[in-house]
This record gives structure tokens, C-alpha cells and sequence, in this order.
């Protein structure tokens, strides 16, 4: 944390910046800087009054002054550290504390006025307007004097050692002088005053100059630095969170190549387990043609036992009694029934009960691996449907997230995760075509 007073004087008449009246103009927000500075509609915190040439006129009747004293009034611009926070209490103790060091430092009759502004950006900033007085004794008695020197000049003497390291062992007193002096009488106050209140300012070491101008810059082009530095931190931070997306970007790609690689690699297998499959069924399909054929084939060798059987037992039967009626005809077949059992094979019967028994097998077996088949192809179908599922999930989550991330419309989330995968994909550039820093 810094903290800073500057103090310089100003005349009683005239318009410019160190005049009186311009600040009367300026505390009452009636001039053209002050509502370019106005940020919010907040009144000032006061002490005394806003009519500056009223109170100085009251403060200083009945002293005398110098005829040389052109510019009778000091304004003192106290700079409090901007990581203070912000309370109607603590804005009030940093009114008071502005007014009870400049009172203490010169003389205790100086302050008539003093003013915080908490409509700008800034409101750490307290303007206290002085005119010293102290009291003069002469052979002719005592007397009210007005002096804008004295109480510096003294101020230098006690910060003696200070000035004299900072000048070489040379001591001097002119208004340099009395604001080194008045930037370290001001620390020391503040410090006190922090510590008073239970606030632990940790004020960071004073930035010493050798000699040159005033560093101070006016409020609008300190705002300007101000803002331009926020910008560059908004900046940098914009950037790191970028930088810290890229990255998840980047694992989040890996992850979808490898889930990528992951799901070719079923794919591979379920077309390996479909083409198994289209095998199994054409394998099915020829075992079936196959069991046809053979069933056709025990048909045809059914009719033929039935024919060799009736021509082995015709001879048995008379002219006469296959022209008869019904009882014949049901005689006719008793006979040849009998015939087959006695004339036909034992051999033959037994290998045509075995052949059968053989179809009836193969069938079941084949009926079996056919509803083995289409169990494996319907769980096949199931476990692609499911990775296809996941694929696109997956490819809606991270089109999400970039939305999301990047303020974008979410309309075509797959082409820009698509076209961000492409781009991280691609070989870096060589060195010579990237830009010089």
C-alpha cells in the first residue's frame, strides 16, 4: 500500500487552477472538470463548509499579514491507500485524520475547510484547505499573524537527519525540502492513526527521487493510467483463463481420440461379428438346403420301399380276388403290409429308422445355432446402438462447453469442435514463420 500529501498554495482571486475561487467552483461541481469527473451521484463529505472564500474570510479576520503573501492559502491533497475499504465510517475517519494532521502540522489554527469527493473514481482522496496562524509577540504585545512558511520551515528542522542524507549533509529548508519532510511527518501519522482503529495498512517503502519535477499526475490522466492498467490485468486474466481452456480443450481432444480410437476399434469388431454372423447364416442357409435335400431324398426312398414292397407281395394275390370289392381291397393291403414285414430287410429298416433319427438331430441342431446366431447379432446391433449413443453425447457435451466458454451460438456445435480438433491436429509452424516478439 502507498500513500502520498502534496501541498501547494493558491491566490485569492483569478480562475485558474491554483486560485481559490476555481476550487470553490470545483467542490460545488460547477465547472466543467469536475462533471467530467463524476462517475456516480454521491455529496461530499465536509468539514467546515463548500464556500471557501467565506470560511477563509472568517478564519483569517483580525490577523494581520505580510504585504509580500500573494498566495495566503494552502491546499493540501492527502492520498489515502486505494486498498482501503470503503465505508461510510472509514470515509469519515479519513476526512477527520486529513484535517487533524494538517492542523498538527501547522500550528493547530489552519484548516477552515476540507472536503472528500465520492462521486469520481477515485475516493481515497481528501482536499483540506489551510491558512496557518499563529501568534506573534512584539514590544507592542501579541498579535494574530497569517504564515504559509513558518510551521514548514520548523517541520524541516525536526526531519533534519532525513534532509541532510537526502541533500549530501546539507541541510535546506525550501519547499522541496519542506515536502520530504511532510511526506514522512504524514506516514507517521497515518501509521499511528491505522494502528488507533485496529487497521493494518503494511505501507510499502517510500519511493525517494533525487531531484526532477513532480511525479503527481492530474486525476483525469491518472484515471487513464488507471484504466489502461485494469484493461491490461483484465487482459492477462482474460488470457490465463484462455490459456487454462485451451488446455482443457487439448485433454479433452486426447480424450476424444482415444474414446475415437476406442469406438473404431468395436466398430472393427462388431463388422468382424457381423461378417461371422452372414457366414453362420450362410453356413445355416446351405445346412438347410442340405436337411431339404436329404428329406426329399427319404421321401422319395419311402415310396420306393412301398412300391418294393407291393411287387414282392402282388405274386401272393389271384386275378380273381384283386377284382373283388372293398373286402378284398382291405385284404390286399393286409397282405402286403404282411409281405413288407416278412420279404423286406431288417438291414434296410434299421438304417432307414437311423437315417431319419439322423435328419431329426441335424434339424434341432441347426434350429439351435440359428437362435444362437440371432441372439449374438440382436446383442451386436444392441452394442452398437449404444456406442453410437455415447459418441454423440459425448460430441453434444464438449459442443456445450465450448458454447458455453466461448459466448457462441450453439447451432453448429459439432463444426466448431470438429474444426478445433482439426486445428490442434495440425503440425506447428516452423520457427522462421512465427513473429519476432
Amino acid at each position: 500500500m502507498s500513500t502520498a500529501i502534496r501541498v501547494h498554495s493558491l491566490t485569492l482571486s483569478g480562475l485558474g487552477p491554483k486560485a481559490l475561487p476555481a476550487m470553490e467552483l470545483h467542490g460545488k461541481r460547477q465547472d466543467q472538470t469536475s462533471r467530467n469527473r463524476r462517475v456516480r451521484e454521491a455529496p461530499p463529505l465536509v468539514h467546515g463548509t463548500l464556500d471557501l472564500r467565506a470560511a477563509f474570510d472568517a478564519h483569517v479576520e483580525g490577523c494581520r499579514t505580510h504585504r509580500a503573501l500573494s498566495r495566503p492559502v494552502l491546499h493540501a491533497v492527502v492520498q489515502y491507500p486505494t486498498e482501503i475499504e470503503l465505508t461510510p465510517e472509514r470515509e469519515q475517519w479519513m476526512l477527520d485524520e486529513a484535517v487533524a494532521f494538517v492542523n498538527a502540522t501547522y500550528g493547530g489554527r489552519a484548516v477552515f475547510a476540507a472536503r472528500l469527493d465520492r462521486d469520481e473514481a477515485g475516493r481515497h482522496t481528501v482536499d483540506v484547505f489551510a491558512t496557518p496562524i499563529f501568534r506573534k509577540e512584539t514590544r507592542r504585545g501579541s498579535q494574530d499573524w497569517v504564515s504559509t512558511t513558518k510551521h514548514g520551515k520548523e517541520l524541516c528542522h525536526r526531519h533534519r537527519a532525513e534532509i541532510e542524507r537526502r541533500h549530501g549533509g546539507k541541510f535546506l529548508d525550501g519547499p522541496r525540502q519542506v515536502g520530504i519532510a511532510l511526506q514522512s511527518a504524514w506516514r507517521e501519522h497515518l501509521d499511528a492513526a491505522a494502528r488507533a482503529v485496529g487497521l493494518d495498512l503494511d505501507l510499502e517503502p517510500r519511493r525517494e527521487k533525487a531531484a526532477g519535477p513532480s511525479d503527481r499526475l492530474p486525476p483525469e490522466q491518472f484515471k487513464a493510467v488507471q484504466d489502461a492498467l485494469a484493461a491490461e490485468a483484465e487482459a492477462g486474466k482474460r488470457m490465463a483463463e484462455l490459456e487454462e481452456f485451451t488446455s482443457e480443450l487439448r485433454d479433452t481432444s486426447a480424450r476424444l481420440d482415444d474414446r475415437q480410437t476406442e469406438l473404431d476399434q468395436r466398430a472393427e469388431d462388431l463388422a468382424e461379428l457381423a461378417s461371422d454372423l452372414r457366414e453362420s447364416s450362410d453356413r445355416l442357409d446351405r445346412r438347410r438346403e442340405d436337411l431339404d435335400r436329404r428329406e426329399t431324398e427319404l421321401r422319395a426312398l419311402w415310396t420306393a420301399v412301398e412300391v418294393v414292397g407291393i411287387d414282392l407281395a402282388y405274386p401272393a394275390l389271384t386275378p380273381g380276388k384283386w377284382r373283388r370289392g372293398r373286402r378284398w381291397k382291405k385284404a390286399l393291403w393286409d397282405r402286403v403290409r404282411s409281405a413288407l414285414s416278412i420279404t423286406w430287410p431288417d438291414k434296410l429298416w434299421t438304417s432307414l429308422r437311423e437315417w431319419s433319427a439322423q435328419v431329426a438331430r441335424d434339424r434341432a441342431q441347426i434350429e439351435a445355432e440359428r437362435t444362437a446366431a440371432q441372439t449374438a447379432r440382436t446383442e451386436a446391433e444392441t452394442r452398437l446402438g449404444q456406442a453410437r449413443e455415447l459418441g454423440e453425447r459425448l460430441l453434444a457435451w464438449v459442443g456445450g462447453e465450448l458454447a458455453d466458454r466461448l459466448g457462441l451460438s450453439t447451432a453448429e456445435p459439432t463444426a466448431i469442435l470438429e474444426a478445433l480438433v482439426d486445428l490442434e491436429r495440425q503440425p506447428p509452424p516452423d520457427d522462421e514463420g512465427l513473429p519476432s516478439p
